[in-house]
């Protein structure tokens, strides 16, 4: 059992397109940039529905 602050084994999953990801190739993302990774797609797919509706309307 991890303890907190203790370091998390290191796994390996499929990703959406089935490519395997370890976490240990992860271990470089903060939270933080993570935060503003998800905050900055979301904000662009916002920017790509507007443009959307401009050429479509």
């Amino acid at each position: 059992m991890l303890s907190e602050g203790d370091a998390a084994p290191d796994f390996t999953l499929p990703d959406q397109d089935g490519d395997e990801v370890e976490l240990k190739d992860l271990r470089w993302a903060s939270p933080c940039s993570a935060t503003s990774i998800a905050r900055g797609s979301s904000r662009l797919s916002e920017v790509e529905r507007q443009r959307e509706d401009e050429v479509d309307g």
